[in-house]
This record gives structure tokens, C-alpha cells and sequence, in this order.
């Protein structure tokens, strides 16, 4: 006899009641068999059981967000439940009261589900969990914590720390943001031992053993800096509590900004740094804790040591936040290398960077640490900066924007220079209001002529956004400049960057106080020069990332060239990074596993030093990896003739040695080239030396030692080219092999006379060039995908593609892709382009190289303590 059908209505009690007992730690078949002794309805309980299976397994198994986690996890948590949860609608609520689209709130809901699916259940006995979310700077990793401890909250963990930075400013802004979205709501089952006035104090905080008795039916909230001060004051009270009142007490500690201050800097092999070793600490300090770290550049925690199981290596699982639809991030305000053809012009950026001119420099920012000689000058690029914030702070208003507008200038971290910068502001200020009275016409003639050019070279339509006239703007001026406010903030003023009152506009002068997690409301303008010796440091230092609806086409950043292209390199090691997340998933690769392929990657030489200790050595590995070259010496005949003969030699090899040519479309195709031919092409053909990842030395060692291992023992090489036109040019590039040749335009900013930059020469249709699979089918799979099936179906076999590319190669826009970002190749003779396919290896052959040497780079990465905190010693070893 087979069992009915059940509705939802029938089986929802039965779900609900698994649920409860899997959060206490019973397992859903035990939770079942008590069920059926209470209820006596084997058929309904098994359906019930079976719809509580299904749920949790739908939500680890969910696409997005791309996840990788140790294998034994738990399977425990199905969703929420809205007839028994309360803490999460609550907060869902207010998201849509705040203006939260749907779309935004279900990515936020399933995000949050598979990261809480991921922690223990907070009724086994013990557990010490470690894992990572990684989301992108400025883009809502507060709303996905905030909707982890919701949830957590509602499934009886009872303990809730959030580590929130170094800085008191962002510990105030997260404080405030969680009191107001969750404990607020539901004020009689939380409370707070902290607040936005005041960090964590052992001395004035009530005795554990009492309070957290007398409050075992409330939630509990710290919001706590990253300072050896309350962290060590934590962790004593939480010791000082009965073994059996912290056994009844799971806490999640969630580390805000992780890879600040949380990550061993020691210099010495066996050292800790204090605030790592607290953090570690304060894990142990009780038997069920969950630890996971929040951060959106995770190359410093991605290579701790993965061999110490007490550091905080994410072992237990790694989670890809999505990006928002409408977040603005690094791509699009730097763009990135395009890593195919088929991403687009978008990925170039949109064209919103304002060049410092180096001679500048000096006028905003003392060179080197001697400052005593030096006097500030309102530099010309800075007094644009300000014209312009004024501009679109007036157009904000124009629009109907009844909100703050921000802009930040960060030249340096020193005090006595914000200072002087901010004297120059508010003379700046006075000179312009002035005018403004006295000779209007002038003025605003030279305004108009400003906003006119940002509008041409910005389009409002290339963002999505109505545009703005001159006109419409101008009775917002005045207004604007009568509302505006100066404010310094760092360590040393009385001042402090605080949202309050009406919104207005806000000029903010600052160093590291406004470089980490704290949010700029409104932010339209930027004027960085601050340098440091790591990406990460400076991509954290980025505060123009987040969302800017109804004003996308209005932020600026002005900075120097240099660290427009360090922006630019770093986007691009990140999306890598997030991409190689995506493949190790459909592989079902482990953190563990993970961590190799990040201590191999050739380009992070991106963090501080310290944290590096463990992988110092760099090494470069090409499993998996698709490296391409991008630039290319257009000008130099020379150059180019090489790499044509090279090319052609390679053919004239391959044929005579396999006798076999293939006709794929629009490509030629040589099967079971042997090494050696594929060696003696690596070591004729000129590669650029600005091509990182395709150094010979490195490129032809790890090819040699995999060929010992058996492996690239074989090769495919394939030219590719395009259907023909009537009146294209063909290039004979091998003996009997012809094609039509590809247009490949030069990205506009980083091309000169000596380099021009394609961006990318590869599409994502040559990864399957060789593969048994129709096109259509390709077309409809990402890289990480095809990647993987090349791995499982040539397992040992590489792949060289060649690109003929037109030496002149005019600029084609595609849909609605911004002009004046590519232009003419023009390059003196035709482009040889090359690109390398390498199968996921069995045994990884790093090759040792170094990395480049940071340490003539000016420092600026530490700022002097807080009046009230000891912070200057953060990062000094134990």
C-alpha cells in the first residue's frame, strides 16, 4: 500500500518539529521516530521527513552562491519558517522598508540560507567551525551577516560577537545598524552589552555566570574592535563562566573585515600576532563556537597556514557572496583584462577616473616622511575634484535626491596633513562662495563648461540614468554651498564623519579611519594619493564602491595613473579568484585543496609581506589555468616578425610530426603534438615582459615537470580564426593553413606608442576547440564548466591557440557599449596573439619565482591608536 499525497498544510507541523530537534542536535530520523511515537502516523511523518530532506538538501545544494566546504558537514538547517521564526522576518521587513528590491532580498535569503546551513546545529555537545565569505567591497556583506545572525538567532544560538574592525567609528556604524534591523525589533528577547557609545569593558560588564543565566531565554549581542584591550577582556569574562552554563551557550563570532589585524603578521615561523592569537583565543574560550570571516579581499586569509588546525584557515567551508545587479564595484569604475572575447566592452570600465598629474603630487602630499618643510597648495587637480562634487551634489538635488552627498579626500595618513588640507578646503570654500556673489556670470560660465565636459565623457544613458542639464542644476548651487560641511577625520580630531539631521552635502578629510568597512552616504567624488605597499590595503582604501541607484553616472575618483592600473590589476586577480572558486565547486574540491591553488597563484604577490610568511616563496603553477597574452609591442617590426616565424615553425613541426591537420570552424587543428615542438615554440616566441603569467622560464619548467609525470606529454595546438568576408585579409600563417585575419582594437588607456593592450585575444568558445561538443552547446556553458570538461575528457593534454590579428583592427562597439575605450591597433605588421589551455593536474609542479619586491614601496598602512584604545600595537607579535 503506498502512502498518500500530503499537502503543505499537513506536513509543515512535521517539518517544523524536525527542525527544532535538529537545532538541538538530534538527527532528523531520530526526530522522526520520536515524532511517530507521539503521533502515530508513520505515513504523514515519513512524508514530513522526507519534505524536511528535501528543503535541506535544496538550500547545500543551491547554484548560488558558489561554495566550498570540507565534506562531513552537518545537514541540518531547511530555511526558515515563518509560523516559528522571528527574528528574520523581522529584519526582512525592514530591508523592504528601506527599499530593498525582491530580487536583492531572495539572493540575501539564499546566501544567508547556505552559509547557516554550513554551521553546526547549536545543540551538539562541541564545535569550533571555521569558515569564510567572501563579498565584494562596499557591496552588503552587513545584510548578509545581519541575516545570518537573524537566522542563527532563530534556530537557538544564543551568543553573538561581531568582531567589527579596528577602528571605533566602524564599530559604531555596525553597532547602531544591528541594534536598529534585529535587536530592536523583537527588544524583549535581546540585549546588548554593548553599544554605539560604548565598546566592551570586563570591568563594567555583568558577571557571566549571572547574566548569562539569567538571560538563557535572550539572544545576546557584542559588537567588539579588533584591540587587544576588549578582546582580551572577552575572553576572560567568557571564562570566568561554569563550564555547564557555556556548554548551553553556542556562539557565532563573526569577524568583520577578516583579513584586517585577524591574520598572523609574525615575522617569526613560530610567532603569533597578538590580535590573531586572542581572536584564536576567544574560539577556544568555550566549547560551541562557529567562526566566520567576512571580508572582500581574502588573499591574506587564504594563505594562513592550512597545516596549524588552530590558525583561521576557512578548513570547514568558503562561500562567494553574488555581486548585486547594481552594485558599483572595481570593474566598473577600473575595469579589468577581459579573460574572453565574449565579456565585452563593459568590462573596460566606465570612463570616470580623472588623472593627478605626478607634478601634483607634491602639492597635496608631503613626499617621503618629511613633512616639516613642506606647505600645502591647493593643487589645480583637487580644486576640479571639488568644482565637480558641488556640480553633482547640485545634479543629485535636481534629480530629487533628498539624501547625503559624500566626498572623501585621502592623500596621506598622517594628521598634520589633514589638517593643512582641510585649511586649504575651507579657504577654497570662501574664495568660491565669494565669487559666487561678486561675479556670477564668470563663475558659473566656468562651471558649465566643467559639467559639460564630465557629461560628454560620461554620458547619463552609458549608466542607465536620466541626464541633468547645466540648467537644471544651477538654483541648487547656492543651496549646496550654504549647506556644505567640512569635516576632518583620524585619530587626532575631535570631529567624527556622522550621518545625523538633515542630509546635506559633506566634504570628509581623512587617512585609515575612513579606509576600512565604513560606508560614505552619497559618496560622488574621490581625490585619492594615498600609496601602500599591498592591493588588498588599497582596494580596502576604495571607499566609491557600493550602489549608487538614480546617480550611477555621477561618481568620479581622481588619482594617479599608477594606482588607476594597480586598481585595474587587482580587479582582475580578483574576478580570477572568484572564478577559480566556481571550477573548484563543479569539481568539488575542498577548502584544504583551495589553498593550494591560492599559494600558487602568479600574481599574488598583492598582500603584506608578513602575511605571506608561509608563502613567501612565490611559486607558479598552471594547472587549470588558461594564461593569454594581452599586450603586445605593436610598433617593433622586429618583434612581430619573430613571433610570426615562431608560429609558423611551430606548424611546420606539428604537421611533419603528426601528419594530420583538422578544419573545425573558423579554426585549423593539429592533434598529438609532441613537448618538445611545443618547448622549442616557448623559447622562440617574444613574450612580453609585462606578461606576468607567461614568463618562458616558468611556462616551459612546469611544462618539463608535468612531461616527467607523465603529462603534456601530448599537445593540441589550434589557430583560430573567423568566417570569411568578402574583401578580408588572409593570412597564410603555416604551411597550407590560411585565415581570415581577427580584429582585435586596442583598449584606449593602456595603450602607447610602445604597447598596445588587447585586452583579451581568447573567446570562451577556444576552450572546446578540441572537445567532442556541438556549438551550440558551448555556447551556453561559462569557463569554469568547460574547463572542467576539458580536465575529465584530454585529462593530460594541453592546448596552444594561436590568433592572426589585423594589424589594424578598428574599434567596433557592441550593443550598448560606452565609445572612445578601444581604438585602432595600428600596429606596423600583423599580430601574432597566443594563449595556453592547461588541463587541471593530478600533481601539482609549482615553479619557484620572485615575487616583485615591495619593500622600496612608502608604507602608509598603519595609523597612530584612537585617544582611547591601544591599537598601535595590533600587529606586533606576542
Amino acid at each position: 500500500m503506498t502512502d498518500r499525497q500530503y499537502t503543505q498544510a499537513e506536513l509543515e507541523p512535521i517539518v517544523e518539529n524536525i527542525r527544532r530537534q535538529a537545532s538541538l542536535g538530534i538527527t532528523p530520523s531520530d526526530a522522526a521516530r520520536q515524532l511517530h511515537e507521539l503521533i502515530g502516523d508513520p505515513a504523514r511523518v515519513r512524508a514530513g521527513l522526507a519534505e524536511y530532506l528535501r528543503r535541506v538538501g535544496a538550500i547545500r545544494w543551491l547554484r548560488e552562491p558558489p561554495t566550498l566546504e570540507e565534506p562531513g558537514l552537518p545537514t541540518w538547517y531547511p530555511g526558515p519558517c515563518e509560523s516559528d521564526d522571528c527574528n528574520w522576518p523581522a529584519l526582512r521587513r525592514v530591508l523592504v522598508d528601506v527599499g530593498w528590491e525582491p530580487e536583492d532580498l531572495l539572493s540575501l535569503d539564499r546566501a544567508s540560507d547556505s552559509i547557516l546551513s554550513r554551521l553546526p546545529p547549536p545543540g551538539l555537545s562541541e564545535f569550533h567551525t571555521r569558515g569564510l565569505v567572501l563579498g565584494h567591497v562596499q557591496s552588503g556583506k552587513t545584510a548578509n551577516y545581519s541575516a545570518v545572525i537573524a537566522k542563527a538567532a532563530d534556530m537557538n544560538y544564543r551568543l553573538f560577537i561581531v568582531l567589527s574592525g579596528v577602528h571605533e567609528g566602524l564599530r559604531r556604524q555596525t553597532q547602531s545598524r544591528l541594534e536598529d534591523q534585529i535587536c530592536r525589533q523583537h527588544p524583549e528577547d535581546w540585549v546588548s552589552l554593548t553599544s554605539s557609545a560604548n565598546d566592551f569593558a570586563r570591568r563594567t560588564a555583568p558577571r557571566a555566570d549571572f547574566f548569562l543565566t539569567d538571560h538563557h531565554d535572550h539572544r545576546v549581542l557584542l559588537v567588539v574592535k579588533k584591540n587587544q584591550a576588549r578582546l582580551r577582556g572577552l575572553i576572560g569574562w567568557l571564562r570566568s563562566a561554569r563550564p555547564n552554563v557555556l556548554a548551553a551557550c553556542p556562539i557565532l563570532v563573526i569577524d568583520d573585515e577578516a583579513d584586517q589585524a585577524s591574520v598572523n603578521a609574525s615575522s617569526g615561523p613560530d610567532g603569533r600576532t597578538r590580535i590573531n592569537d586572542l581572536i584564536i583565543g576567544l574560539i577556544q574560550a568555550a566549547p560551541k563556537v562557529a567562526y566566520v570571516g567576512y571580508t572582500a579581499t581574502p588573499f591574506a586569509n587564504l594563505l594562513v597556514d592550512v597545516s596549524n588546525p588552530e590558525d583561521l584557515y576557512p578548513r570547514d567551508f568558503i562561500v562567494d557572496l553574488p555581486r548585486p545587479a547594481a552594485y558599483f564595484g572595481p570593474e566598473r569604475v577600473f575595469g579589468r583584462e577581459r579573460l574572453t572575447q565574449e565579456e565585452g566592452e563593459a568590462i573596460d570600465g566606465l570612463d570616470m577616473i580623472r588623472r593627478i598629474p605626478g607634478d601634483e603630487v607634491a602639492l597635496v602630499k608631503p613626499p617621503g616622511r618629511n613633512r616639516a618643510d613642506w606647505d600645502p597648495t591647493l593643487a589645480p587637480s583637487l580644486e576640479m575634484a571639488l568644482a565637480y562634487f558641488i556640480l553633482a551634489a547640485a545634479a543629485r538635488r535636481a534629480r530629487g535626491h533628498d539624501d547625503f552627498s559624500s566626498m572623501l579626500v585621502h592623500t596621506s595618513m598622517y594628521t598634520d596633513v589633514h589638517r593643512s588640507t582641510i585649511d586649504l578646503v575651507v579657504a577654497w570654500r570662501a574664495d568660491l562662495s565669494v565669487a559666487l556673489e561678486t561675479d556670477r556670470e564668470t563663475v558659473l560660465g566656468r562651471l558649465r563648461r566643467h559639467w559639460e565636459e564630465e557629461t560628454e565623457r560620461v554620458p547619463a544613458a552609458d549608466a542607465s540614468e536620466t541626464a541633468t542639464s547645466f540648467d537644471d542644476l544651477v538654483p541648487h548651487i547656492t543651496p549646496i554651498m550654504a549647506a556644505l560641511e567640512l569635516v576632518r577625520d583620524d585619530y587626532d580630531s575631535q570631529d567624527r564623519l556622522d550621518y545625523e539631521g538633515e542630509p546635506h552635502p559633506i566634504i570628509v578629510v581623512g587617512g585609515n579611519t575612513l579606509s576600512r568597512g565604513l560606508t560614505l552616504k552619497g559618496l560622488i567624488v574621490s581625490y585619492f594619493v594615498r600609496t601602500a605597499s599591498a592591493y588588498d590595503t588599497l582596494l580596502q582604501m576604495g571607499r566609491w564602491f557600493g550602489y549608487r541607484q538614480g546617480y550611477a553616472d555621477l561618481p568620479r575618483v581622481w588619482m594617479t595613473d599608477e594606482l588607476a592600473g594597480y586598481f585595474h590589476d587587482l580587479a582582475t586577480v580578483e574576478h580570477e579568484i572568484r572564478e577559480d572558486i566556481k571550477l573548484y565547486e563543479i569539481e568539488r574540491a575542498t577548502p584544504r585543496e583551495f589553498a593550494v591553488r591560492i599559494r600558487t597563484h602568479p600574481a599574488l604577490s598583492i598582500t603584506a609581506r608578513a602575511k605571506m610568511q608561509h608563502a613567501i616563496e612565490c611559486f607558479a603553477s598552471y594547472s587549470g589555468r588558461r594564461p593569454q597574452m594581452t599586450i603586445y609591442r605593436h610598433r617593433d617590426a622586429a618583434w612581430l616578425g619573430a613571433n610570426r616565424r615562431a608560429a609558423w615553425d611551430l606548424l611546420e613541426r606539428s604537421l611533419a610530426e603528426t601528419g594530420s591537420l583538422e578544419s573545425p570552424a573558423n579554426a585549423a587543428l593539429i592533434r598529438g603534438v609532441g613537448v618538445d615542438s611545443i618547448l622549442h615554440f616557448i623559447e622562440a616566441y617574444r613574450f612580453h615582459e609585462r606578461a606576468e603569467e607567461l614568463r618562458p622560464s616558468l611556462l616551459a619548467g612546469y611544462i618539463r615537470d608535468q612531461a616527467a609525470l607523465g603529462s603534456l606529454v601530448r599537445w593540441n595546438v589550434a589557430v583560430i580564426g573567423r568566417a570569411a568576408r568578402d574583401g578580408d585579409r588572409v593570412l597564410e600563417i603555416g604551411p597550407g593553413i590560411s585565415m581570415p585575419l581577427l580584429n582585435r582594437a586596442a583598449l584606449r588607456d593602456r595603450t602607447d606608442e610602445v604597447d598596445a593592450d588587447l585586452g583579451a585575444v581568447m573567446s570562451r568558445a577556444d576552450l572546446a576547440i578540441d572537445l567532442a561538443m556541438p556549438s551550440a552547446e558551448v555556447a551556453g556553458l561559462p569557463a569554469a564548466t568547460l574547463i572542467s570538461r576539458r580536465s575529465n575528457e584530454l585529462p593530460d593534454v594541453g592546448l596552444l591557440l594561436l590568433y592572426p590579428i589585423d594589424r589594424v583592427s578598428p574599434p567596433v562597439r557592441r550593443g550598448n557599449a560606452r565609445t572612445g575605450v578601444r581604438v585602432q591597433l595600428d600596429a606596423v605588421d600583423d599580430v601574432l596573439g597566443v594563449a595556453f589551455v592547461f588541463p587541471r593536474a593530478s600533481n601539482l609542479t609549482p615553479q619557484r619565482y620572485m615575487s616583485a619586491n615591495l619593500e622600496s614601496v612608502e608604507r602608509e598602512e598603519l595609523e597612530l591608536p584612537e585617544a582611547d584604545d591601544d591599537e598601535a600595537d595590533q600587529e606586533a607579535p606576542v
